[in-house]
């Protein structure tokens, strides 16, 4: 008899939770009749509504799809110019705290600052790394050269 009591109690809340998202479950025929109506005025609705026709017309612009390496005549010169580095001169690295510097040309730099169009990317202990046209260079520490003779 509990069984059957739950069953019930499952079933009436399951209706009424269909009747909650979808009313016409609990419409009369009257209702019913004006919910069709409705529907089918959407329903028409839908399949008139106009949309322009949009084209797109550039004129003397270029095509932003198509690379600027397509437009141009790629060189085949395949000769490569070494670039060196600036005549720069490491005087003191201060490498072990959170922001290290380094002394060159009498100058106090960090990393990412720029000295003779060459960008400082890093300092250590062992010499500053510089990048200059496209490359990256190390200045060696002024200390990396000499031994402790004690």
């Amino acid at each position: 008899m509990m069984k059957k009591a739950v069953f019930i109690a499952v079933a009436l809340v399951l209706l009424s939770a269909a009747g909650y998202f979808y009313p016409a479950v609990y419409a009369e025929p009257s209702q019913l009749k004006a919910i069709k109506t409705v529907e089918d005025a959407q329903a028409r609705e839908q399949d008139l509504i106009a949309r322009p026709r949009v084209e797109y017309e550039a004129g003397s612009l270029r095509d932003p799809f198509t690379g600027v390496m397509a437009r141009e005549s790629i060189s085949t010169d395949t000769s490569v110019v070494e670039a060196a580095p600036p005549d720069l001169t490491v005087q003191g690295i201060i490498w072990g705290g959170r922001f290290p510097q380094a002394i060159i040309n009498n100058k106090v730099l960090g990393v990412g600052d720029s000295i003779k169009e060459a960008r400082i990317t890093s300092i250590g202990k062992e010499g500053v790394t510089l990048l200059y046209g496209g490359k990256s260079f190390t200045l060696n520490s002024p200390m990396a050269g000499s031994a402790d003779n004690n």
